[in-house]
């Protein structure tokens, strides 16, 4: 059965260390033995749905019982700190936190890493104001379920909002403004955005940051409101060199090969990759892929490295639950959750990005039909302003050497 309710707080913090310790078996056998049975139950059911193998599931368990031969007393529970030491004795702490947190015997966390970057960025700014960004913060990475409700927002966007929005607020700090409630309409106008930053940016992030705080009653007045912000940059999509398009195209990591035969042929987005699944992939009759309820036939250089991922898949990880066409390490045998952007863009190399590989593909295919607005559209899924995007550039003059007839991105 689970652990009571109730924590008994620990008088004393010693820090603990296992280079003495013989084995981690050895330090599980100190463990209550009625709630390692309980913990053994839930690490199985875990091991059998993520697909581990009999020796990854042993190790786990025997980590997991050394976990819980630190408890500091009956009923309570551990803390990421608690476990960190545990590297000493396996390379399994990653599972182990997992199962753990799982069965409800871990709380807390660490901070998540846009919390520390934004504390670091406000350390310059005057107490008050810094404490209605952090107020800001907690909205924007918790959510609110209080009218008027507000859902988590990604680091990425906290990140985006704060960059843009922080050139002002260190500008009303150097001007002697010492809250956000002192800012008014005309301190918001004449700002004035450093090199680098569009003033629609600057003006995105003071809107959420002050529509928030104007929510939760921290400031009284939004001076933001009525402003319009106005269109944002717009950018004229470029060509690649093909010569990395090449590269990756004919890398030797399956993986690498893969991602980028389905960008740049059939400009797949990140978000679209990461949820393909292995029954979204069939060969008969002939190779397609269904992607957002679009039947996606494959091109045989597509389908070629398609299937050589998915043999190097099965030969590295053939065990795994995880149902997604790509896995990496973390996923095929922690989780059955899909991969992250990071992963994708770190697969592609450094001189590629997913978003310059599909618009190299929109590129060339739009100055191939000579700005075909509609064959955008009907093939790729796009809008027709994200098609005009593309089309547009058929008269640019700076795109002439892109010839009609040329394949797409040079592609073999």
């Amino acid at each position: 059965m689970p652990p009571p309710s109730f924590v008994q707080p620990a008088l004393f913090h010693i820090p603990r260390t296992f280079r003495l310790c013989g084995t981690i078996r050895d330090l599980g056998r100190h463990a209550d033995p009625q709630l390692a049975a309980w913990a053994d139950q839930l690490t199985r059911r875990h091991a059998a749905r993520c697909g581990w193998k009999p020796v990854v599931t042993r190790r786990v368990r025997f980590g997991v019982h050394a976990a819980l031969a630190l408890l500091k007393a009956p009923g309570a529970y551990l803390v990421p700190a608690d476990i960190a030491p545990m590297t000493q004795l396996t390379d399994s702490v990653r599972h182990i936190t997992t199962v753990l947190r799982q069965a409800g015997l871990l709380e807390g966390d660490r901070i998540p890493a846009v919390v520390t970057w934004v504390h670091k960025r406000i350390a310059p700014l005057p107490a008050p104001m810094a404490e209605e960004v952090r107020a800001w913060l907690t909205t924007m990475s918790e959510g609110r379920t209080d009218p008027p409700r507000r859902r988590p927002r990604a680091a990425g966007t906290i990140r985006n909002h704060l960059s843009w929005a922080l050139p002002a607020l260190i500008q009303w700090t150097a001007a002697g403004k010492t809250s956000l409630r002192e800012i008014t309409p005309h301190d918001v106008r004449t700002v004035r955005p450093p090199a680098g930053v569009h003033p629609t940016h600057m003006l995105t992030g003071l809107r959420c940051l002050f529509r928030i705080l104007k929510d939760q009653h921290i400031v009284f007045t939004d001076p933001t409101h009525g402003m319009k912000v106005g269109a944002y940059p717009a950018t004229i999509p470029l060509p690649l060199d093909t010569a990395h398009i090449r590269d990756a195209l004919t890398s030797t990591d399956p993986a690498q090969a893969a991602l980028c035969a389905l960008i740049a042929f059939h400009a797949l987005t990140p978000r679209q990759i990461q949820h393909l699944t292995l029954t979204d992939y069939d060969t008969a009759p002939h190779p397609r892929l269904t992607v957002d309820g679009r039947t996606i036939s494959l091109t045989p250089p597509v389908a070629d490295r398609l299937d050589t991922y998915l043999v190097h898949r099965h030969q590295k990880w053939p065990v795994t639950a995880n149902p997604h066409l790509f896995i990496n390490r973390t996923t095929a045998i922690t989780t059955t959750a899909q991969v992250d952007n990071l992963w994708i863009g770190s697969r592609l190399g450094p001189r590629l990005t997913a978003r310059a590989l599909r618009e190299d593909l929109l590129l060339h295919e739009a100055h191939a039909t000579g700005g075909d607005l509609k064959h955008l559209t009907d093939l790729f899924g796009l809008s027709t302003n994200s098609a005009l995007r593309y089309t547009s550039t058929v008269t640019h003059p700076g795109l002439d050497a892109l010839q009609p007839d040329a394949p797409p991105g040079g592609r073999p």
